[in-house]
């Protein structure tokens, strides 16, 4: 039984979203979903939350395990990436939607940035 550290990023991201992940790959969706996606990582990397460089996905077959470096399968992480992902790619155009997405990634970030230094993913 695979674990999750071998699922596939963008499909994870994608099933969050609402995406249907056969129909995303090779289209223009896909582009925009990966540069999000790496704008996510580029923010975690800022809040000290990676792997000892900053990670680029550019492989859409690309699994948790190649960012997760250390074997530990981090959830919030995971959470953060596909909630940042929806808010740009897809923003929600109920606003109480949309304030609970930015709080969410706010909340996150505060979190992230109080976790001590030796932990990384």
């Amino acid at each position: 039984m695979p674990s999750q550290l071998d699922d596939k990023i963008l499909k994870n991201v994608c099933d969050f979203c609402g995406i249907d992940f056969t129909t995303l790959v090779g289209t223009q969706y896909e582009f925009e979903i990966k540069m999000y996606t790496n704008a996510a990582f580029k923010r975690l990397y800022d809040l000290g939350i990676c792997s000892t460089s900053l990670y680029i996905l550019e492989d859409v077959n690309a699994i948790w395990s190649d960012y997760f470096v250390s074997g530990v399968y981090d959830v919030d992480v995971v959470m953060y990436i596909s909630v940042f992902v929806r808010t740009k790619f897809d923003p929600s155009a109920n606003t109480t939607v949309s304030k609970f997405h930015e709080s969410y990634l706010t909340e996150m970030e505060y979190k992230f940035a109080l976790r001590p230094t030796e932990v990384v993913v």
